[in-house]
């Protein structure tokens, strides 16, 4: 049996209002766990995954991509609303195929959870 294959767009933006930091990176997803920022927690998942092909992250225009940026096919610096955002992931993608999106507050996410759901 063959396993459908799909893209994945990761939203790494959104603000750290909520949190009270000295330092706050310029996106949630580049805040720092454990010594791996959010986003790298998830691009390691979605790489280990037998069902993910290539990887888009979206930041802010203000975020700075980081060694976690080699994991990704592309990281895409844009402020526009998050519809824009993912348009421009899908124009770059290119694929009018299914794809799954996945936000960053899931940073313990496994390569076997990613698979179960797909």
């Amino acid at each position: 049996m063959s396993r459908e294959v799909v893209d994945a767009i990761i939203l790494a933006g959104g603000k750290l209002d909520k949190f009270d930091l000295s330092n706050p990176p310029a996106a949630k997803g580049l805040l720092q766990i454990a010594g791996k920022t959010m986003v790298e927690y998830i691009l390691e998942a979605l790489s280990a995954s037998e069902r993910i092909g290539r990887m888009v992250v979206l930041l802010p225009a203000s975020a700075a991509s980081g060694p976690w940026s080699r994991l990704a096919d592309k990281v895409i610096f844009n402020d526009g609303i998050i519809t824009e955002n993912i348009s421009q992931a899908i124009a770059y993608l290119g694929s009018a195929g299914k794809m799954l999106l996945v936000s960053l507050d899931i940073p313990l996410i496994s390569a076997k959870t990613i698979d179960d759901l797909m």
